[in-house]
């Protein structure tokens, strides 16, 4: 995902992060649902941070935090077609 440092109530940047984080993610999901085996297993990658408030990863936390809670109704919308969904919140990750 992306996590851009900025002012919490700037609009803009909860935009791309949710456009990243989330849409992008779930965008994926739905371009290859069709081709999904059953079982089948989704994993999303979400963040440490939705417990926590971090100065400047407003829209980081919130889109992260949004994802997750797709992911959570997604499992039980897909369960029946044999499809988990799960979600991994890693701790801090140097990333590119």
């Amino acid at each position: 995902g992306v996590a851009v440092l900025e002012e919490s109530l700037e609009g803009r940047g909860f935009e791309r992060n949710w456009a990243v984080n989330g849409a992008g993610a779930l965008n994926t999901l739905s371009a290859l649902r069709a081709q999904l085996a059953t079982p089948a297993a989704v994993v999303f990658v979400g963040t440490f941070l939705s417990a926590l408030a971090f100065p400047g990863l407003a829209g980081y936390i919130a889109s992260k935090t949004a994802l997750t809670a797709h992911a959570r109704t997604l499992a039980v919308e897909l369960a029946e077609a044999g499809i988990r969904v799960n979600v991994v919140s890693p701790g801090p990750t140097a990333t590119p």
